[in-house]
């Protein structure tokens, strides 16, 4: 995995177009009620990040790359995973001195948790660190596959990056 660096080019996200990608991305499972279950918690400046280097971190990390452990299924489950995840790259921004935030979230379903980052604006990958095989989906095809078709019953009940 390449080291991201504080002084590395690259053009940061604003606010407004992190919003605008994860309302064109994924809009369709969050439905009515956007404002109220989309938190896009820094009001400045995210940096991207590609799908490939998150799956390098993943891949890397002695805890999410064993995936998920047989037993109490309850027990660092999908939802813990992905908090893990967005936490421990907060972390590494912090560690790396970054300028910005990564731009790696969060989606909560009812029957699932998934993590997504932004690469740049208006280009979203949804990435499923739980699964053995750590999926991901960049397409709207793929995304549709990967969450099924939109509905009151796999809707996005909450989004946080």
């Amino acid at each position: 995995m390449r080291r991201l660096e504080q002084n590395d080019i690259y053009v940061p996200i604003r606010h407004a177009e992190v919003v605008g990608t994860i309302r064109s991305a994924f809009g369709d499972w969050i439905g009515d009620g956007f404002d109220s279950r989309v938190h896009v918690v820094d009001r400045n400046d995210y940096r991207g990040v590609t799908k490939d280097w998150v799956l390098d971190y993943i891949r890397g990390d002695a805890i999410i790359s064993s995936g998920p452990k047989p037993g109490n299924p309850e027990i660092f489950d999908c939802d813990d995973f992905v908090m893990y995840l967005k936490t421990q790259l907060a972390l590494y921004a912090f560690s790396n001195q970054l300028l910005h935030p990564l731009a790696v979230g969060v989606i909560m379903m009812p029957q699932h948790a998934l993590s997504f980052c932004i690469e740049a604006p208006n280009i979203a990958h949804l990435i499923d660190a739980h699964s053995p095989d750590k999926t991901a989906a960049s397409t709207p095809e793929e995304i549709m596959i990967m969450l099924g078709a939109p509905s009151r019953r796999n809707g996005a009940e909450f989004v946080y990056i």
